[in-house]
């Protein structure tokens, strides 16, 4: 995968992109970002982060897991505290918690990794 094919790609399908050394940063929607460093390119190494104003980690930058796990334990933490003065309303909110988490995860890592296999398919 060369830089110069990807741009094509990226060009193509209008994303919004920067180019920072042999890094490119694509800038996807609901503040999601994927960084592809493709200075060796037969290995490129594709990461991606969360940028503040998310549905996931609210104004903190960070990435989808630790994203994941935080929301998790704050709406745990949470939600306990509720159940100590009615248990019913503390496990509705568990699981509304977890619900929100858990789909938001999963909709950032599946626009990544479309985005990823789109990537090194093409031109294959």
């Amino acid at each position: 995968m060369d830089l110069k094919n990807t741009e094509t790609f990226l060009k193509m399908f209008d994303y919004k992109y920067e180019i920072h050394n042999q890094i490119l940063i694509v800038n996807l929607n609901f503040s999601q970002k994927v960084l592809i460093d493709v200075s060796d390119p037969k290995n490129p190494v594709f990461t991606h982060r969360l940028t503040a104003w998310n549905f996931l980690s609210g104004m903190v930058s960070t990435s989808v897991k630790r994203a994941l796990f935080f929301y998790l334990i704050i709406g745990s933490t949470w939600s306990t505290y509720l159940a100590v003065y009615k248990q019913e309303t503390g496990i509705y909110v568990l699981f509304a918690i977890m619900l929100w988490g858990i789909l938001w995860s999963l909709f950032y890592f599946h626009k990544f990794q479309n985005l990823k296999d789109f990537l090194v398919n093409w031109k294959n």
